[in-house]
């Protein structure tokens, strides 16, 4: 906004003449963009948006791998701790002289369900930066 030199009226951006008195205003020589500035600051805005897509497609690649192989290997120890603790109620009944008991036991099955559960997050995860991608491809295309 610019301001009036003799009363201090506001003017608007594009505006030539005072509304209240009715001057000409000349504009600041700076304070105006030309179509070049305004071209190049859009053109750098979209490169670092294709920046930003670049290094958010890398890290979705990332996390897409960790959830197929670490969901693999996850799921493999959330397996074994299963069974692990069904082994331990067994030997706690059939072989009560080994001083297993229920402190053994439950550990065993949350570590099972937390195995269990933890892919699930990398899948939220991977569906959130996929969307960001998404939204920043939006972007850059427009």
């Amino acid at each position: 906004m610019l301001r009036c030199e003799h009363c201090g009226a506001y003017i608007p951006e594009k505006g030539v003449f005072c509304p209240r008195c009715g001057e000409k205003v000349a504009p600041p020589e700076g304070k105006r963009k030309t179509a070049v500035r305004k071209w190049f600051g859009r053109m750098l805005g979209k490169f670092f948006a294709l920046l930003l897509y670049l290094i958010l497609s890398a890290v979705h690649m990332v996390v897409i791998f960790v959830c197929i192989y670490g969901g693999v290997i996850l799921a493999t120890l959330s397996g074994i701790t299963f069974i692990a603790g069904i082994l331990t109620i067994i030997l706690m009944y059939m072989q009560p002289e080994f001083g297993y008991n229920w402190e053994c036991v439950i550990p065993c099955f949350v570590f099972s369900f937390v195995f269990m559960f933890l892919p699930l997050i990398g899948e939220g995860l991977s569906v959130g930066l996929e969307c960001m991608r998404d939204g920043l491809l939006d972007f850059i295309l427009d």
